[in-house]
């Protein structure tokens, strides 16, 4: 059996997969953390300070496992030896639909938060 190695386009295809799926995890959790203080009547994010730690702790984990999802991603699509050329495309789009929603609900929680308390 062969040993792990990010060399091989396969493991590449695959660890790519699992990071674009852990980023979906992370995001579903960002976006609760941010909708669950979201008042509709006044269209804004109260929050306290656990709670801004919290978004932005939330915010750089997922971004990172995006990223690390679609840089695999990219560059282990189109090459010839990687036999798992769909895992590749998917962890790429994944990822890079996760890292676009990441952006949008950081920029909303940003532009519509207001903080309570200390």
């Amino acid at each position: 059996m062969a040993k792990f190695s990010l060399r091989r386009y396969e493991e590449q295809a695959r660890v790519s997969f699992v990071a674009a799926l852990a980023s979906v995890v992370t995001f579903v959790g960002l976006l609760a953390l941010v909708l669950r203080r979201f008042s509709l009547q006044e269209m804004a994010i109260f929050y306290g300070q656990r709670t801004y730690l919290a978004v932005l702790v939330a915010t750089a984990v997922t971004a990172l496992l995006a990223v690390i999802g679609f840089g695999l991603g990219i560059s282990s699509v189109g090459q010839r030896r990687n036999e798992k050329q769909g895992l590749s495309w998917a962890g790429f789009f994944v990822a890079a639909a996760v890292l676009v929603l990441t952006i949008c609900v950081f920029a909303f929680f940003f532009l519509r938060g207001e903080s309570v308390g200390r």
